[in-house]
């Protein structure tokens, strides 16, 4: 399915995705050079990662009459790891997914599955109530209802409601 330009804008309420990545105090880079060309190389979806640190999950953005919705698939990640924010017409979506170590009989094979930080911001248009914005997180997948309306120009933390 050719989506052409839509898959940067979806109608009016969305103008433009910007993705932010930086390293936290808490990450250990040492000496380690490959986190500059990580950072040289992320995009929204990085194909690979020399570090192992930068991972971005895929994220579903759609609009109707009265709302936009987003569906990002972040399975493994514990529900008091995940940030939810709205401020100047950004929304913010942060966590953090930590790796499992194996134990002392497991011989690893392969290893896939991406861990560490990640954050996505998306610049909505100013026609959303942010007051109303909703996220809720089942099954590995984060679920975010924003309702279109008059802004009231307020910061807002969004708690995320787990089943």
């Amino acid at each position: 399915m050719d989506l052409g330009n839509r898959q940067q804008t979806a109608g009016d309420a969305i103008a433009s995705e910007q993705v932010f990545w930086a390293a936290s105090p808490e990450d250990d880079w040492g000496p380690e050079p490959w986190h500059l060309l990580d950072h040289f190389l992320l995009s929204s979806r990085p194909v690979f990662s020399l570090s192992g640190r930068a991972w971005t999950p895929p994220v579903d953005l759609t609009e109707t009459p009265d709302r936009i919705l987003l569906r990002m698939e972040i399975a493994g990640i514990q529900h008091k790891d995940l940030s939810v924010t709205f401020e100047r017409g950004i929304l913010t979506i942060s966590g953090r997914r930590y790796e499992r170590a194996p134990d002392e009989q497991e011989t690893v094979h392969l290893m896939e599955i991406r861990h560490g930080r990640f954050e996505r911001a998306f610049r909505l248009s100013d026609n959303v109530v942010e007051d109303e914005i909703r996220a809720h997180y089942h099954d590995g997948f984060l679920n975010i209802e924003i309702p279109k309306g008059r802004t009231k120009g307020n910061a807002v933390k969004v708690a995320v409601r787990e089943d």
